[in-house]
This record gives C-alpha cells, sequence and structure tokens, in this order.
C-alpha cells in the first residue's frame, strides 16, 4: 500500500505535483489566515454547530437571531436555576428554576413551580427587590420586597396613584375609583372582616358604576345616611319568618312612614313633641287640647305635620268690589254699588286626614272660586262675590250679587255650606256731603270669619264707599276686601 497524501485533485493520469508530502512549509501569515490560533481567534468566526462540554465564558454581549433555548435536563426536584443573572457591584442576583421543590426559597414556591427568584448574590441579605415595570415616565408594574409588595399603575411617584399594596400587617388599596363585581370576605375571625373607610357612595343597583346614589359618612360625632337622588327615600327592609319581604320604615323629604306597629319598650320612655309635651300613653281617638291654626292665603302645597289625628277647615272667598261714583253735576253725586259676599264651607266635624299633604289653590278674580284637595279629591270650594256696578251722570250702580253657593264633600265629614248676601244699589242725585252714608252696607258672607275690628275688614265681605265728600270729591273707598283664605286647624296626639 502507497503511504503518501491523496492527490489534491481527481485527474484521469498521473500527475505527481498534485500529490504533496506532509513536511512542507507554511508561514505563519498563511496560517493565521487559515487557521484559529491558540488560544485566542483572529477575529469574526462563522461556527455551524458547536457542543461545548465544559464552561463558556462569554465577556461581552451575546447575540442571537433565532430563539436563545435554555433546555434544562436536570430532574424534578433538584432545583437547578437554569438562567442566573448577577452583578458583582451591587450583588443582586436573579434565577430562573424550572424543577424547584417546595418551599426552595420561600414558602410561596411548590413543586415544580415556574420560578423567578430576587436575592443577593453575596449571601448577605437573602431578599433583594424584584422589580418588574414599563420603560416610561409612568409609574406601571410590580415590586416586591421584603417589606410589601406594591401592584399599580398611572402617576410619577414610587407609589403608582391606583395601586394595591400589602404588608405583613395589611392590604390597602389606593385611588380615586375601584370596580369590583363581589367581594367576599370570609376571615373566621370577626375583626378581619371589617371594612374602614371615611366616605361609601352606594350606586343604585341597576345603575352603572360611578352613578351618585346614597352616602353614607361620619362627621364628628354625627352618623349621615344620605340619599343624594331628587326626591329619593330611604327604605329599610326586612322578611318574615315565611319569607316575605315587608318595608317597615320609609324616610322622604317630607315625612317618615311607618308601616309596622311602633313599640316602645321599658316603662318611662315616651315620645316627646316639638312643643315639649312628652307622651307616655296611646291617644283616645279623640281631639285633645294640642291644637293649631294656621291661616293660607295664597295657592300651595301644605305638608300635614307628624302625630296628626286629624284637621278642620274653614275656606272663603273674595268679595267683590265696590263700583266708582260719579260727579253728576258739581253738587250732587250718583254713587256706585257695593260689592257682594262671597260663599264659604266650614267643616263640622274633624276630618280624618293624618298624613301627606294638602293642595290649595286660591283665585281671587270676581266670580271665581278657591278650593282644597288632598290625594286629587276635592274637599270642599267657595265662590268670589261680583263687584258692584259703577255710578253713571244719570243713575247709581247697581248692586254687587253673591256667587252661588259652596260645595263640600260629604264622604269626608260634614259641613256648613252657606251663600254671601248682595251688596246694596247706590242712590243717586244725593248733595256730595251726605255720599259717606250710601250705600250703607257690604255684601256680607252668612257666617263672618273675623280678622279685623269693622265688617269692611273681615273675610268674605263686599266693599262699599264711606268717608264724607270735601271739596265737591268722594273721599277713597274702604279698604279693599280681603283675598280668598282657607285657616286649617290641625289636631295632634
Amino acid at each position: 500500500m502507497a503511504d503518501y497524501n491523496p492527490p489534491i485533485e481527481n485527474l484521469p493520469i498521473f500527475d505527481p505535483l498534485l500529490f504533496r508530502i506532509g513536511d512542507e512549509f507554511i508561514t505563519q501569515n498563511d496560517a493565521d489566515n487559515r487557521y484559529l490560533r491558540y488560544p485566542n481567534a483572529q477575529g469574526t468566526e462563522n461556527l455551524q454547530t458547536i457542543n461545548v462540554n465544559g464552561v463558556a465564558t462569554f465577556n461581552t454581549i451575546v447575540k442571537s437571531k433565532e430563539q436563545l433555548q435554555l433546555l434544562d435536563t436536570t430532574p424534578a426536584g433538584t432545583t437547578t436555576e437554569c438562567l442566573v443573572g448577577a452583578n458583582s457591584t451591587t450583588n443582586n442576583r436573579f434565577a430562573l428554576v424550572l424543577n424547584p421543590v417546595s418551599g426552595a426559597y420561600g414558602g410561596l414556591c411548590l413543586a415544580n413551580d415556574n420560578l423567578l427568584v430576587s436575592g443577593d448574590s453575596a449571601g448577605i441579605g437573602l431578599n433583594q427587590p424584584l422589580t418588574i415595570e414599563t420603560w416610561s415616565t409612568v409609574t406601571n408594574g410590580v415590586r416586591i420586597s421584603d417589606s410589601e409588595v406594591i401592584i399599580g399603575c398611572g402617576g410619577t411617584a414610587h407609589y403608582p396613584t391606583n395601586s394595591l399594596v400589602t404588608t405583613p400587617s395589611g392590604t390597602n388599596l389606593y385611588g380615586s375609583t375601584f370596580v369590583y363585581n363581589n367581594i367576599l370576605m370570609n376571615a373566621s375571625l370577626s375583626t378581619n372582616r371589617q371594612i374602614s373607610t371615611g366616605y361609601l357612595n352606594l350606586n343604585p343597583v341597576t345603575g352603572s358604576p360611578g352613578a351618585t346614589g346614597t352616602q353614607i359618612y361620619q362627621s364628628n360625632t354625627a352618623s349621615y345616611w344620605d340619599n343624594n337622588t331628587n326626591g329619593g327615600t330611604i327604605t329599610f327592609a326586612t322578611n318574615t319568618t315565611g319569607g316575605v319581604q315587608v318595608l317597615p320604615l320609609n324616610i322622604t323629604s317630607t315625612f317618615v312612614e311607618t308601616n309596622l306597629p311602633f313599640k316602645i319598650n321599658t316603662l318611662g320612655n315616651y315620645l316627646q313633641f316639638p312643643d315639649g309635651t312628652q307622651q307616655t300613653t296611646a291617644y283616645s281617638a279623640t281631639a285633645t287640647g294640642k291644637t293649631y291654626s294656621t291661616e293660607y292665603t295664597s295657592s300651595a302645597t301644605i305638608p300635614l305635620p307628624a302625630n296628626l289625628i286629624g284637621i278642620s277647615i274653614r275656606l272663603v272667598g273674595k268679595g267683590g268690589l265696590a263700583g266708582t261714583n260719579n260727579d253728576a253735576g258739581g253738587s250732587l253725586w250718583n254713587s256706585g254699588g257695593s260689592g257682594g259676599g262671597a260663599s264659604m264651607c266650614i267643616s263640622q266635624t274633624i276630618l280624618s286626614i293624618t298624613t301627606g299633604s294638602l293642595s290649595l289653590t286660591i283665585n281671587n278674580s270676581a266670580g271665581q272660586s278657591s278650593f282644597i284637595s288632598y290625594n286629587g279629591v276635592e274637599l270642599c270650594r267657595a265662590y268670589n262675590g261680583n263687584n258692584g256696578g259703577s255710578a253713571s251722570s244719570g243713575s247709581a250702580g247697581l248692586a254687587g250679587s253673591a256667587q252661588i253657593s259652596g260645595s263640600a264633600n260629604t264622604n269626608a265629614g260634614t259641613w256648613l255650606i252657606s251663600t254671601g248676601s248682595a251688596g246694596i244699589a247706590g242712590s243717586i242725585n244725593l248733595p256730595f256731603q251726605d255720599c259717606s252714608v250710601v250705600p250703607q252696607s257690604a255684601g256680607k258672607p252668612n257666617a263672618i270669619i273675623t280678622t279685623g275690628t269693622s265688617n269692611d275688614a273681615v273675610r268674605g265681605c263686599g266693599q262699599r264707599y264711606s268717608a264724607i265728600g270735601v271739596n265737591n270729591q268722594c273721599q277713597t273707598p274702604s279698604p279693599l276686601p280681603q283675598g280668598g283664605s282657607a285657616i286649617i286647624t290641625y289636631y295632634l296626639i
């Protein structure tokens, strides 16, 4: 067998020039261009596949254009750190472990978790903070340290604007708005289930989160349950033993309504009223001495007071105006007629009206009426007297007529209903100095409600002219008739 190197080229004929012997010389430059120089490479090297059986040390950045895989072949439960990052100056160190045992670095870890752990490479302090956050000016991320765990986003400070911060002593939520589905606190110790807050806003059950509803808060020594919805109520609900819901107490802006018996226990307790009166026993369903009356002279919604057992009503219309006088020839006068009286209605029994409000309509136009309603049902109506006629150069004024009779709802109680009297016609061709007595009186209601000292000032009376003529002129008429009026008397427990 021949002992020589193979030819460098395969030809059909033998050429000794194509055979090299092993002792040919090669220059250093030629070797550097062809081979790696031990122990350092001369420049950029392109490798296909490499297998490293020992430790590979990279003294600068490692770049990979494809997926960088760390294949850990150690068995489960050996707690092998397949990826480690450490800084020799700060001693900060983190490690990626894919096969830990339970409690390998702390109580949170369970066997075979995917574990990222932060620590001290020098072993001086085992716990170094681990922070995961976005690279931006906004504080968004997670920070885990030996003393606290912070999760949040927003703002630029160390603690995010909206965050959850938990420490060994408790957990705190920070932020302006929190939206949850359900929160369940099931600690066995009741003090560990309490919620401490300075302000609680209850949204409507069917409304959107953030809507304003009822606020519950403490202000100094006062506790407030504040329903901020216009026309809203505060209602207490409970269930019977059979599971039926009842509403024992309902609070509105105008009254407090109880739908169940109100029970006062312990001898000596009582109900106290605005006048200081204390009630210790039940009322006897008859009027007591605790009454007061209020006169209303304009349309209004009248809320009924608490502790009411009934009311009585006196309603009267407005009397008519007197007609004007006329100077027939300088020395003789024709006088106008006086106004007619108004009708009225007066309840003769206590009306069993105790809650809610009355609706009062006062109309002071001639021939019109005023009325009172309760829960949309009219209780009584009183009509105004008509005006007297004005005098002319040849005739005196006609008398003002009274309006039709008043009306009342007899289903609500017993009433006195009356019609006013007509006024008195004026006189003609009287000397001016005598005009003070013509007409002599005005129309009156049949049952006068006195609020003044003369018939011209009482409710429901018509107007007349009075006073002695001076310098061929008649003085101004008596005071204008007072407008329609409702006087309501309240009977309390």
